[in-house]
C-alpha cells in the first residue's frame, strides 16, 4: 500500500511539473493594444487613459532599453485604479519586476495616510496591489481584487491565445 502511495504521488508531481512548464507566451502584441482590450472588461465602468510617459519619475528612471509600457488611469481623483503593462528585453523581467514592486511599496508608504484622509476605501487598492510577469511582459494593478483578477486574466489570454 505505501509503495502503491509513494508511485501515485511521485506520478502527480512529475505531471504538475510538466504542466507548469509549457505556458509560452507571445513576444509581438502592442502594450497599448492589450491595455485598450483589457480595460474594457473591468467592472464599473471607470475610463481609463494613458498617463504622461514620465509617470514613475518621482519613484525610479526607467532602465534603459524599456521604451514599450503603458500606464492607464482614471481622471478620478476619487479612485486609486491604475494599471500597467511592460514589454521588456528578455533577461530584464525580474529588474522590472523589482522596480515596480518598490514603486508600489513606496507609493503606499508616501501616500497612505494621505488617502486614509480623504479616500479611505480607495487605499486597500493600493495595499492589496501585484506585480505579474507574463514573459516578456510585466503588469501591475492597484485595483479592486476582482478587477486585478479580470485583468490579468485577461492579458494572460491574449498572450497565449
Amino acid at each position: 500500500m505505501k509503495k502503491l502511495l509513494s508511485c501515485l504521488l511521485a506520478a502527480v508531481l512529475l505531471l504538475s511539473m510538466v504542466s507548469c512548464v509549457g505556458t509560452s507566451y507571445k513576444t509581438d502584441v502592442a502594450v497599448d493594444e492589450l491595455a485598450l482590450n483589457a480595460a474594457p472588461k473591468l467592472i464599473g465602468g471607470v475610463v481609463y487613459r494613458a498617463a504622461a510617459t514620465n509617470y514613475f519619475d518621482d519613484y525610479f528612471a526607467m532602465p534603459d532599453g524599456i521604451e514599450d509600457f503603458t500606464v492607464r488611469i482614471t481622471g478620478d481623483t476619487g479612485n486609486l485604479d491604475e494599471f500597467g503593462i511592460f514589454h521588456v528585453p528578455a533577461g530584464r523581467e525580474k529588474e522590472m519586476t523589482g522596480l515596480l514592486q518598490g514603486y508600489l511599496a513606496a507609493r503606499l508608504e508616501r501616500n497612505e495616510e494621505f488617502y486614509n484622509s480623504y479616500i479611505p476605501e480607495e487605499v486597500v487598492k493600493l495595499r492589496s496591489a501585484e506585480v505579474k510577469v507574463f514573459g516578456s511582459y510585466i503588469v501591475y494593478a492597484i485595483l479592486s481584487d476582482d478587477n486585478s483578477t479580470i485583468l490579468f486574466s485577461a492579458i494572460e489570454e491574449e498572450l497565449t491565445a
